[in-house]
């Protein structure tokens, strides 16, 4: 059997290729990474409907596992989930695959356009004089997913706070017992059709599953702190804003209303406190205590910089910092000018210690302060016996700024 899969190099997809290929099945994967020419296909962005069509000849099947996190906007989700996905489906039936495998979601539409562009994309589908199987699966657990890891960040904590959330009833199921249950399901050619469930074993609150993470991970007792739904909300927006798909006021009311399968659907897979091995475990903690070296780099490099941007502002800080730029022969305007950039420069700097994610955005960062630094040593070297240490602090700031580009270079290429 020939399938292509989109958005394979996703968390369900990339599983499901190495599924389909363990059985013998000819896979070619798609991705909106990947370069073009090289399996490039996203949804937001489909080439002519000629090209799509010839794409798509000669397959006996398609999985449309693409998908984008609840944190992006609704426009998003209505391009990819729904305009992009129906493209997709009637190309699939002008090239004449004749089966269509649709991994949706398994919720509630009221929660926003995450889950209701889904729906519209499966309904669509179901009209089309096509083979077509949709899996709805409760929450997806993969250690690369972006809410299974806030998830397991959250088992570390010495405080468990789900504010709101907490009772919320789940049916996890493991990524890869997913795909076991779903290579095979496929490859009977009278297997179910229309739209499935997929669960795992056992209902449980979302608050019982992040304590059975902690346990698996070996960590000790903690308590539920009890707080209203409403202080779950700046957390999450925070998240959005940082750029995590597991944040943003949708992911919490996705997470709110839970998933759980109706009578009838398809139960498998693992125990919810069987989610990880031993190794898994030991590679979590790890993990987990690299995240918060990482996050409190980030959080010293931010407020050093932001320190830097609001100091001078106050009368003795502006004073010592124009009398610097004297000794750069800068009066006046052109003093107040330079200095104002100056300023946004930190405050830039600052923004960027919280957000960066890329190897150049942080080089970016170290190479202001190498720059700042070189320019005072030349015209204000006796800066480096101020035992306050102006210049020195400098130096610990451009190796972090330096080994956080290192660590999200090793992130990125474990996510690839």
């Amino acid at each position: 059997m020939r399938v292509l899969i989109v958005g394979g190099e996703g968390m369900i997809g990339r599983v499901l290729a190495e599924r389909f290929r363990s059985r013998g099945h000819e896979v070619v994967v798609t991705s909106r990474r990947a370069a073009a020419g090289e399996g490039r296909l996203d949804l937001a962005a489909l080439p002519s409907c000629e090209a799509l069509i010839g794409m798509l000849q000669g397959y006996d099947l398609l999985v449309n596992a693409a998908g984008i996190g609840p944190s992006r906007r609704a426009h998003d989700h209505e391009t990819v989930h729904r305009l992009g996905a129906c493209r997709l489906f009637d190309a699939c039936v002008a090239a004449g695959v004749p089966r269509i495998l649709q991994i949706s979601a398994l919720g509630d539409p009221g929660t926003g356009s995450f889950i209701a562009s889904k729906h519209a994309a499966d309904e669509y589908l179901f009209g089309l004089p096509v083979d077509a199987l949709v899996i709805r699966p409760s929450l997806v657990f993969s250690r690369q997913g972006e809410t299974s890891r806030l998830l397991l960040s959250q088992a570390h904590m010495p405080v468990l706070v789900l504010a709101g959330i907490g009772d919320a009833t789940i049916q996890p199921i493991h990524v890869d017992d997913l795909a076991d249950a779903l290579v095979p399901m496929i490859e009977k050619s009278k297997g179910p059709r229309g739209m499935v469930e997929v669960v795992g074993p056992r209902a449980l609150s979302l608050a019982d599953f992040v304590l059975g993470l902690r346990v698996t991970m070996g960590r000790g007792r903690t308590w539920r702190v009890p707080l209203p739904y409403w202080l779950s909300k700046p957390g999450f927006i925070v998240l959005g804003w940082l750029g995590f798909s597991a944040g943003g006021l949708q992911t919490l009311r996705v997470l709110r209303a839970g998933s759980v399968g109706m009578p009838g659907a398809i139960c498998t897979g693992r125990d919810p406190a069987c989610m990880l091995t031993a190794i898994e475990a030991r590679e979590e903690r790890s993990r987990f205590a690299r995240s918060m070296a990482v996050w409190s780099g980030r959080l010293a490099l931010s407020i050093v910089c932001l320190a830097s941007a609001l100091i001078p502002l106050v009368a003795a800080g502006h004073a010592r910092s124009l009398e610097w730029l004297a000794r750069f022969g800068l009066q006046d305007g052109p003093a107040r000018a330079v200095f104002a950039v100056l300023i946004g420069v930190d405050l830039l700097c600052a923004c960027a210690a919280l957000t960066a994610r890329t190897v150049k955005a942080w080089l970016a960062v170290a190479a202001v302060v190498a720059t700042y630094t070189l320019v005072m040593s030349v015209r204000l070297p006796e800066l480096w016996l101020n035992p306050f240490g102006p210049l020195l602090k400098n130096l610990p700031m451009i190796a972090w700024a330096v080994a956080l580009a290192g660590f999200s270079d090793a992130e990125k290429g474990s996510e690839s």
